[in-house]
C-alpha cells in the first residue's frame, strides 16, 4: 500500500510538472508543438522576426491547419487554456469563415489525423467519403464564425440546432467517421450570453491585421474534473484590459475522458475565408474540486485522572473520489495513554486501522459519499487540572484537489478540566495610575504573598517573584474566592508592606468567581506618600473670609490648575478636578518636597490645621510667591496642602482732558476688586488742584443711590458680601469717577497730574494691601498740549505699540510724546508718568549713556539722571518727572525711560 501511494503521488507530481505550458508563437519555432496542414508560423514569413503568429489558415478556400502539443497529461488534472486569436481579412461578405477549434484527444494516439475543413473546423468527420474526423477526439470547443459547427446539414452531421453564426459550441468524442455529437452552444452572435451581439471575427474588410484597439479577442477554456468526467466553462475577453466574460457553461461532459490527453488547435475555411491566427498561449493545471467534511464529538468537561473519548468522522461529500487524503489529530499533552481505531463505510479505508500515541497521522481512501470513523481514547493527566484541553482533527484532499469548503476540514472539541489556574503580577505602580506599564515590575519590592481566601481561611498561597512580580495559583476549583496581597502567607486580609500603599485595587483585594483560568490578575502598589488638597478661590464668597488662606463659606474650588511637586531634579504634576482637588503621589526616595501652583495673586496655604498666609501683596503677586509654594521637607506620612487664590483687582483706564479756569473735569474709570476687604482711595502724588471721587457701589450704572455722592480724598469703602458678583464668583466691575476742581486764575495751558490709587486691604489678612492706580492728566484750556504714549519689550525686541507685554525679568521701554497744538505758549510745563506697578525703573541704561531718562526736545536727545535737582529730570516715589518749562506753540518733545518686570 505504501509503495502504491508513493507511486500515485509521484505520478501526480510529474503530471503537475508538465504545467504551465506557455508559447507566444511569435518566433519561428515552437518547441514541443506539432504544426501541420495549412498552418505555419509567420515570424520572418510575412511578419517581422520575433513578432509572428501561429497562422492556422490563410484567407483562401478550403484550408485546414492544426497545431498540437505533443506531450500528454493525466485526465485527472484540470486544465485552463488561454490564448489570443484573430479571424480577419475574410471573403464572406460581412462574415468570414469558418472558425477555430480547441480540442483534446487521447494522449495515447500515435497517428494524428485532422478533421475536415469548412464547418468541421478540423474536428468533425465531414461529408460521406471524407477522410474522417480528428483522431481519437474527446472534446472540441469551436469559436465558429460561419456557424456550421452547429449545423447537422454541413460537415458535422451528428446533431445540432442548425447554422449559428458567431457562436461558441461544444462537440463530444469521436474517431474516424463516427461520433463528434453536438453537446451545447450559444445562440447566434453569442446570443443568450452577456456578450450577445458580439462577433467572433473582424467583420470589416481588411488587408492588414487589425490592431488590438480595433479588434481584440482572448479566449479562456476551463476543464475541471468532476465525478470522473470534465466540466467545461468558456470565457471571452474583447479588449486587452477588459475582463473575461463567461459565455458558455459550466457544462459537464456526458462521458469520462481517456487516461491521458493532448491539447491542440485547428482552423479552417470553406467557400468563405478568413485568416485564423493564435498567439500568447498559456496552459495551466487546475485543481479538481473536492469536499471533505470533518466532525468531532467529545466531552465538555472532564476530571483529572478520568478517562476521555473522542469520535472523529471524515466524509467525502463529493464530487470526486479521493485516494491518499491526509488525516491528523494531535491529542493534547494533558491526555495520556492515547490509543485509536479507524473503521470505514462505503468502501472507505485507512492506511492504518489502529495506533497509539498523541500524534495521529494517516492517509485515507475515500470513494464518493464514503466515510471513516476514528475512536480515540485516553486518560486526563492530573497535571491538566484547571486546564482547557482543545483537540482538533483535520483532513485534507491529496495533491491535485482543492477543497471547495475548507471551513469544515477541521473540527475541534474543547474540554474543561474542572480546576483552574489563577495568575498575574504584583508590580510597583511608579506613576501611579492604576495601570501596569511594561517596565513596572516588583524588583524594588519586598517579600509579599498572594493568598487565595475562601470561608475565612487561606486555601492556597503563592510567594510573589521578587523580580518580575509574577504569581500563580494552580489546581483551583470553581467557586467564589477573595484574592489578597499580604506580607505573610497566612493572612486573610490585605497587608501592604511598610512604606507601601495599594493603588490598584485600592483595597489590596479582588473578589473572584472562578469558572475559568485567569492570567490578568494585577495588584499595583506604590512606595511613597500622598500629597493631596484643593486649590480654591479665597475671596469670601457666601460668608467666607477673603484672603485668610482658609476655604470657608461658599468659596469655590478652581478646576484645571496644574499643581507641581518637585525635589529639585524630579517633578510630578496633577491637574485639579472640577472641585479644585488634586492628588500627587510622592516617591519615598525624595528627600525634599516643594509644592507650587501658577495662579496669582496667592493668598497662602494651609495643611488642614494651620494656615500660612502671605505677608504682603508684593509677595502674593510675585512669580515665586511663598503663598503659592509649600516647602514640606522630607515626608514621613501623607500630607494635605490647600492653596488659596484671590482675584486680580483692576482700576482703569488712565484719563486726560481739558477744562477752563475756573472749571471742573470728570474722569470716568472702573474698579474691580480682587477680594473682600477695605479699600482706600487716595492720591499717590500732590497735584496742584483739588480732586473728589464717587463710586457706583451697587454697579447699576448710575451714581444715584445712597452713599454714591462725591467724596473727598482719601475715601474709604468696603468690599463685602453685598458687592455684586459674576456667575463665576468674581467681583463685578463698578463705575468710579474722579472730579477735578480747577480754581480761577490758572494760566491757559497749565497741566496737572493726579495719581489716583485704590489700595485694598484683604478682609482676612489686612496687612496685605493690593494697590491699583490710574493717572488722570488735566490741562487748563487755552494751551493745547497733546500727549501720546507708546511702549515696547526691549528684551524680546518687539516694535513700539500702544501696549506691551513682558515676562518676569524682561525690560520694557515707555516713551511719552508731547506737543503744543495751540497758538499760545504753555508755561511751567512739567511732564510726569507713574512707573507701572510690578516693575522697577532702570537708573542706568547703556543706550542712555548710563543715565535713567532720555529727553528729546527741539534737537538731539539729552540724557537725565534719576537724581532730584541735578538736571531737569528725576525718578522718585514711583514717578518719572521732567521739567520742560515753557512750551511754545508748535514745540514738541519726547521723554523715554525703561523698567524691568519683577
Amino acid at each position: 500500500m505504501k509503495r502504491l501511494l508513493f507511486s500515485l503521488l509521484l505520478g501526480l507530481g510529474l503530471a503537475w510538472g508538465q504545467f504551465p505550458i506557455t508559447e507566444s508563437f511569435m518566433n519561428s519555432t515552437a518547441p514541443g508543438w506539432v504544426i501541420g496542414g495549412n498552418a505555419y508560423l509567420t515570424s520572418g514569413n510575412g511578419d517581422p522576426t520575433g513578432q509572428g503568429w501561429l497562422r492556422l489558415t490563410r484567407n483562401t478556400n478550403n484550408q485546414k491547419g492544426y497545431a498540437y502539443y505533443n506531450t500528454a497529461f493525466p485526465s485527472t488534472l484540470g486544465v485552463r487554456i488561454e490564448f489570443d486569436f484573430l479571424a480577419w481579412g475574410g471573403s464572406g461578405g460581412n462574415r468570414g469563415a469558418d472558425g477555430i477549434s480547441v480540442f483534446l484527444f487521447d494522449g495515447a494516439t500515435t497517428t494524428f489525423t485532422i478533421g475536415d475543413f469548412g464547418g468541421a473546423l478540423g474536428y468533425c468527420q465531414g461529408y460521406g467519403g471524407s477522410p474522417g474526423g480528428l483522431s481519437n477526439a474527446y472534446v472540441g470547443i469551436a469559436f465558429d464564425e460561419w456557424g456550421n459547427f452547429s449545423n447537422p446539414a454541413d460537415r458535422c452531421p451528428n446533431g445540432g440546432p442548425g447554422q449559428r453564426p458567431d457562436s461558441v459550441a461544444i462537440r463530444g468524442p469521436g474517431n474516424g467517421s463516427t461520433g463528434y455529437a453536438y453537446l451545447t452552444g450559444t445562440g447566434n452572435r453569442l446570443g443568450g450570453t452577456p456578450l450577445s451581439g458580439t462577433s467572433i471575427d473582424y467583420e470589416t474588410a481588411a488587408s492588414i491585421r487589425p490592431s488590438p484597439s480595433a479588434y481584440y479577442r482572448r479566449a479562456r477554456v476551463d476543464l475541471v474534473p468532476v465525478g470522473g468526467t470534465y466540466q467545461i466553462t468558456v470565457y471571452l475577453a474583447t479588449s486587452p484590459s477588459g475582463p473575461f466574460t463567461q459565455i458558455l457553461g459550466p457544462y459537464t461532459m456526458p462521458s469520462p475522458p481517456p487516461p491521458t490527453l493532448k491539447i491542440g488547435f485547428a482552423g479552417s475555411t470553406g467557400g468563405a475565408t478568413n485568416y485564423h491566427e493564435i498567439r500568447n498561449l498559456s496552459v495551466n493545471a487546475l485543481t479538481a474540486p473536492a469536499d471533505l467534511r470533518v466532525t468531532k464529538t467529545g466531552p465538555a468537561t472532564a476530571t483529572p485522572g478520568g478517562s476521555i473519548t473522542y469520535t472523529v468522522t471524515v466524509q467525502n461529500v463529493g464530487p470526486n473520489p479521493l485516494s491518499g487524503a491526509s488525516f491528523s489529530d494531535t491529542v493534547p499533552a494533558g491526555i495520556t495513554g492515547v490509543s485509536w481505531t479507524c473503521t470505514g463505510t462505503g468502501g472507505a479505508s485507512c492506511q492504518s486501522a489502529s495506533g497509539s500515541g498523541n500524534a495521529i497521522s494517516t492517509t485515507l481512501n475515500l470513494p464518493l459519499n464514503s466515510s471513516v470513523t476514528f475512536t480515540i481514547t485516553g486518560t486526563v493527566s492530573p497535571s491538566a487540572a484547571g486546564q482547557t484541553l482543545t483537540n482538533t482533527a483535520s483532513a485534507f484532499p491529496p495533491a491535485g484537489y482543492t477543497d471547495t469548503n475548507p471551513a469544515d476540514n477541521t473540527a475541534s472539541v474543547t474540554t474543561q478540566v474542572v480546576a483552574y489556574t489563577l495568575s498575574g503580577r504584583v508590580y510597583h505602580d511608579l506613576q501611579p495610575n492604576g495601570l501596569r506599564e511594561p517596565s513596572e515590575d516588583w524588583s524594588s519590592g519586598t517579600l509579599v504573598y498572594v493568598n487565595l481566601v475562601q470561608g475565612g481561611s487561606v486555601v492556597q498561597s503563592a510567594a510573589v517573584n521578587p523580580g518580575t512580580g509574577s504569581f500563580s495559583l494552580t489546581g483551583v476549583a470553581s467557586g467564589s474566592y477573595t484574592l489578597v496581597v499580604a506580607t505573610t502567607s497566612t493572612a486573610t486580609a490585605p497587608q501592604a508592606p511598610p512604606g507601601w500603599r495599594f493603588i490598584h485595587p485600592a483595597t489590596g483585594s479582588l473578589a473572584l468567581d472562578v469558572s475559568s483560568d485567569r492570567s490578568d490578575l494585577l495588584f499595583g502598589l506604590f512606595q511613597g506618600f500622598l500629597v493631596q488638597g484643593r486649590v480654591f478661590r479665597d475671596d469670601g464668597l457666601l460668608g467666607g473670609i477673603g484672603g485668610d488662606a482658609w476655604q470657608n463659606g461658599g468659596e469655590r474650588g478652581i478646576a484645571g490648575v496644574e499643581v507641581r511637586a518637585t525635589n529639585g531634579t524630579e517633578t510630578r504634576t496633577a491637574l485639579t478636578d472640577g472641585n479644585g482637588d488634586y492628588r500627587i503621589y510622592i516617591p519615598g526616595s525624595w528627600t525634599s518636597v516643594t509644592l507650587s501652583h501658577p495662579l496669582r495673586p496667592a493668598t497662602g496655604w494651609n495643611d488642614g490645621s494651620a494656615a500660612y498666609p502671605v505677608s504682603s501683596f508684593a509677595q502674593a503677586a510675585s512669580s515665586t510667591s511663598s503663598g503659592a509654594t509649600a516647602s514640606l521637607g522630607s515626608l514621613s506620612s501623607d500630607r494635605t496642602v490647600n492653596f488659596g487664590v484671590a482675584w486680580d483687582g483692576r482700576l482703569r483706564p488712565d484719563g486726560s482732558g481739558q477744562t477752563t479756569s475756573p472749571g471742573t473735569l470728570t474722569f470716568a474709570h472702573t474698579y474691580t476688586p480682587g477680594n473682600q476687604g477695605t479699600v482706600t482711595l487716595s492720591l499717590a502724588n500732590t497735584p496742584r488742584y483739588t480732586y473728589q471721587v464717587r463710586l457706583d457701589l451697587n454697579c447699576d450704572g448710575d451714581f444715584q443711590d445712597a452713599g454714591e455722592g462725591w467724596q473727598s480724598l482719601p475715601y474709604v469703602f468696603s468690599v463685602g458680601p453685598s458687592w455684586p458678583r459674576e456667575p463665576d464668583g468674581s467681583f463685578r466691575t463698578c463705575g468710579l469717577e474722579v472730579l477735578a476742581l480747577v480754581p480761577p486764575g490758572e494760566a491757559a495751558g497749565a497741566v496737572d497730574l493726579a495719581l489716583v490709587q485704590a489700595e485694598l486691604a484683604w478682609e482676612g489678612n489686612p496687612s496685605v494691601k493690593e494697590p491699583d492706580t490710574v493717572t488722570d492728566t488735566l490741562q487748563v484750556a487755552g494751551g493745547e498740549v497733546r500727549l501720546s504714549k507708546r511702549a515696547r519689550n526691549v528684551t524680546q525686541n518687539t516694535p513700539f505699540g500702544t501696549t506691551a507685554q513682558g515676562r518676569p525679568g524682561d525690560v520694557l521701554e515707555y516713551c511719552i510724546a508731547y506737543r503744543n497744538l495751540g497758538t499760545l505758549p504753555v508755561t511751567q510745563f512739567v511732564l510726569t508718568d507713574p512707573v507701572p506697578f510690578f516693575t522697577d525703573p532702570l537708573l542706568s541704561v547703556a543706550d542712555y549713556g548710563g543715565r535713567a531718562i532720555q529727553w528729546t526736545h527741539g534737537g538731539s536727545p539729552s540724557y537725565l539722571t534719576a537724581n532730584s535737582g541735578d538736571d531737569a529730570g528725576e525718578i522718585a516715589s514711583g514717578i518719572v518727572r521732567v521739567t520742560v518749562g515753557t512750551l511754545g506753540p508748535g514745540e514738541e518733545g519726547e521723554v523715554c525711560y525703561r523698567v524691568q518686570v519683577r
